[in-house]
C-alpha cells in the first residue's frame, strides 16, 4: 500500500552566521510561512543506515501534546503560471533553488556499490552539483567518517538520520564525528512502519530528548533539528504536537508514479486530495505546526514491472519538476530517493544511477538543472520583472529565479502527467502535446537564451538575437528561459 506522508509549509534556509553557504539553519520561532504551488505522495523502503547508541535515560512519558506556539498557517490554492503572472513579479534567488537540492546516500551499505565502487560514486555524486545528503551515522567505522568528511571538504555535507535509542554522548559527537560534513539532526526514519507496537511513545519521547539534548549543549544548539518522518496521516495524528521539539517538520512524499504536480487521487482532506503536496503538508501539520518541511523522501522509481513505477524518460521528466514544485511550495529542502539503485526489494529501482553505476536520464537532468541555475556567493535581494504569456497556457507551472548578475532565469513547463501507474507494474507512458505560448518581458530586459532537456536528460541551450518577445512550444519537461537585464 501506497502512504502519503506529509509536513509543513516552510520558510526559506537564510544563512547562518558562522557557519558555510547552504547550511540549514533553525528559523526564528516567529519565521512566516512561505508561500506555495503544488504535487503528491508515497511508496516506501527500509531505512537507511542508522546509528547505534545507547538506551537514552528516562524521559517523560507524557503522550499528551506540548502547547502549540502557533497554529498551522493556512494552505494557499495551487495556480498556473497563467493566474500568477503580471508587473513586477518577484524572483527567488537561483542559488537558493540549487541549495534546496538534496539527495539520499547509503554510504555505510558495505554490499552495495556504495562502499565497493566508492571512488566512482564519490565522482558521479561531485559531478552532480547537489551540496546536501541524507544518510545514517554509522558509529564505529572511522572509514565512513573519513567519506562523509571528504565530502564536506568538497562541498556536500550531511544530515544524518538519529536512532531512537541513542545516548545523550552519542547525539553530541555527532558534529566531532564528521565535522565538516555535518549540519543537522534528523529524527528517527518511519517509526510507525518498524518501530514496535509502542512507537507513538518512543516517537514523541525521543524527539524531546535529541531537541533538549542538542540545544542544551552550546557545541551543538547551532544544529537544525528536523523532526521524525512518519508515513500517514493518521501516524502524524497519533504522534500529535511536537512543534516545541524541533525546527523542520519532515516529510516522505513519493510520487507513485504520478506528476510531481498532481492534485492528488484519493479522498477529500486537509483542504485537497490524498497524493497532493497541501493534503501532505495539511496531514503533516498535526505534528509540526506552522515550522518550515523539509522533503527527507521522495521520488520515483525505474524498476521494470514494479508497481507505480515510471519509465527511465519519464523519471528525467518528473525529476526537474519535483524539485521546482517543491521548491515553489516552499519546502526548505527536497531529498529525492535515492542516488543509485540499491537492494533487490520494492525500492531498488530509485536510484538516479542504475546498480552498475550508469547515469539515468534524471542524473544528466539534475547535473545539467545545477549548472544552470549555480550562483554561490553572498546572500542578495532578487528584483521584480513584469511579463505577460500568451497563447496556450493551461496546465503551465512556472518559477522564476535571479542570479547576482541581474540576470533572471524563467523555468516553465505543463504540468500534466506524462505517466498512467499501475499497482500492477503495467503503467505506460501518456503523450503530452507541446502548448504553443508566447512571453512578452519588460523592456528592461531581454530573452537571451533558451535552455531544454532532451530524451536522455541532457540539457542544450540556444543563443537568441536579444529580444523582449519570443514564443516557443513548451512541453512536459522544463524549458528555462534566461533574459538579462538591459544595460
Amino acid at each position: 500500500m501506497y502512504l502519503a506522508c506529509v509536513f509543513v509549509l516552510t520558510s526559506l534556509i537564510a544563512a547562518c552566521g558562522g557557519m558555510p553557504q547552504g547550511r540549514l539553519v533553525a528559523p526564528p520561532a516567529d519565521a512566516p510561512a512561505a508561500h506555495a504551488i503544488d504535487a503528491p505522495a508515497a511508496p516506501r523502503k527500509s531505512a537507511p543506515p542508522l546509528a547505534l547508541g545507547e538506551p537514552p535515560p528516562s524521559i517523560s512519558t507524557a503522550t499528551t501534546a506540548p502547547t502549540p506556539t502557533s497554529s498551522p498557517a493556512a494552505l494557499p490554492s495551487p495556480t498556473d503560471v497563467a493566474a500568477s503572472v503580471g508587473p513586477g513579479q518577484r524572483a527567488r534567488s537561483a542559488d537558493e533553488f540549487v541549495d534546496s537540492i538534496g539527495i539520499n546516500t547509503a554510504l555505510a551499505y558495505t554490499t552495495t556499490p556504495y562502499f565497493t565502487a566508492y571512488p566512482t560514486v564519490r565522482t558521479l555524486l561531485l559531478a552532480s552539483g547537489v551540496r546536501h545528503i541524507r544518510d545514517g551515522l554509522d558509529t564505529s567505522e572511522q572509514w565512513f567518517y573519513d567519506r562523509l568528511n571528504e565530502l564536506g571538504r568538497s562541498g556536500i555535507h550531511s544530515t544524518l538520520v538519529t536512532p531512537p535509542n541513542a545516548s545523550a554522548q552519542l547525539l553530541q559527537s555527532y558534529p566531532a564525528r564528521v565535522r565538516d560534513s555535518f549540519e543537522a539532526y534528523e529524527g528517527p526514519n518511519e517509526l510507525d512502519l518498524n518501530g514496535g507496537p509502542n512507537w507513538v511513545a518512543v516517537a514523541r519521547q525521543f524527539q524531546q530528548f535529541l531537541y533538549v539534548t542538542v540545544k542544551g549543549n552550546p557545541a551543538t544548539a547551532r544544529f537544525p533539528v528536523i523532526g521524525p518522518s512518519l508515513t500517514s496521516p493518521q501516524a502524524y495524528r497519533a504522534v500529535g504536537d511536537l512543534s516545541n521539539y524541533l525546527d523542520f517538520g519532515n516529510m516522505h512524499n513519493y510520487f507513485a508514479g504520478r506528476n510531481p504536480g498532481s492534485d492528488g487521487w484519493g479522498s477529500a482532506g486537509f483542504g485537497s486530495s490524498y497524493g497532493s503536496i497541501v493534503y501532505s503538508l495539511g496531514a503533516a501539520a498535526q505534528t509540526s505546526k506552522n515550522k518550515p518541511v523539509i522533503s527527507t523522501e521522495t521520488g520515483n522509481c525505474t524498476r521494470p514491472g514494479g508497481a507505480f513505477n515510471v519509465t527511465l524518460a519519464v523519471q528525467g521528466k518528473y525529476l526537474p519538476r519535483m524539485f521546482f514544485e517543491q521548491f515553489n511550495r516552499g519546502v526548505a529542502r527536497t531529498f529525492d530517493y535515492e542516488l543509485l539503485d540499491n537492494g533487490s526489494a520494492e525500492f531498488s529501482g530509485c536510484g538516479l544511477l542504475t546498480h552498475g553505476l550508469a547515469p539515468k536520464p534524471a542524473y544528466h537532468a539534475l547535473k545539467g538543472l545545477v549548472g544552470l541555475l549555480a550562483d554561490p556567493g553572498p546572500t542578495f535581494s532578487p528584483g521584480t520583472l513584469a511579463f505577460s504569456l500568451g497563447g496556450n497556457a493551461a496546465h503551465v507551472h512556472h518559477t522564476l529565479l535571479q542570479k547576482r548578475d541581474g540576470s533572471f532565469f524563467l523555468a516553465l513547463w505543463i504540468e500534466l502527467p506524462s505517466y498512467e501507474p499501475n499497482d500492477s507494474g503495467a503503467g505506460h507512458e501518456v503523450a503530452v502535446p507541446a502548448q504553443r505560448i508566447s512571453m512578452n518581458f519588460s523592456p528592461a530586459v531581454r530573452a537571451s537564451s533558451i535552455s531544454s532537456f532532451d530524451d536522455t536528460g541532457n540539457l542544450s541551450t540556444r543563443q537568441l538575437s536579444s529580444t523582449n518577445e519570443i514564443s516557443i512550444d513548451l512541453t512536459d519537461r522544463v524549458t528555462v528561459v534566461r533574459l538579462i537585464p538591459v544595460r
